[in-house]
């Protein structure tokens, strides 16, 4: 429907959601989060993320329509 609307416009869904409807972060893509990924622009995963959960999700989906977030206090974050 926003396509439909505004063809200039990009939906992207934020990993929060697995396809039975379940608030469930995986903050990678997988076929848990995947049906939402394939009717949409793109993803936006939760912050919690690590190098191996990129990589895995870099084998369901174009690069180019990931994209990941970052904790602002670097909880768990990569480096702290």
């Amino acid at each position: 429907m926003m396509r439909t609307s505004a063809t200039f416009s990009r939906v992207l869904w934020y990993d929060s959601v697995t396809a039975t409807g379940k608030l469930s972060w995986q903050n990678k893509l997988n076929e848990l989060n995947r049906i939402w990924y394939d009717n949409c622009d793109g993803i936006y995963l939760n912050y919690g993320w690590d190098d191996e959960m990129l990589l895995s999700s870099a084998d369901f989906g174009a690069l180019n329509r990931i994209f990941v977030g970052i904790d602002v206090f670097a909880r768990g974050c990569i480096g702290s």
